[in-house]
């Protein structure tokens, strides 16, 4: 879903990079920079793609619903 509704650039300010930086400070990342091996570098940084993904789905599914909600009590408000 995060691939239809989010930027694909790299900007300091957009959903992408905020989760990521939130989960970077809250240290939730595999440390990419300490390992030697390509292969074990690699699994690393594919893991916490996946990792970030998956927050941003959730993230994402959380927004749209409370949004939802929103947006159905102002209709109803409006009905009134």
């Amino acid at each position: 879903m995060s691939d239809l509704v989010l930027n694909s650039h790299k900007e300091e300010h957009s959903f992408r990079s905020v989760i990521k930086e939130e989960l970077n400070q809250r240290r939730l990342f595999q440390d990419e920079d300490d390992l030697d091996d390509k292969l074990l570098k690699k699994q690393a940084v594919k893991a916490n793609k996946a990792f970030l993904n998956n927050v941003i789905d959730r993230a994402l599914l959380i927004y749209f619903e409370h949004f939802t909600c929103h947006y159905f009590y102002q209709v109803s408000l409006n009905q009134e």
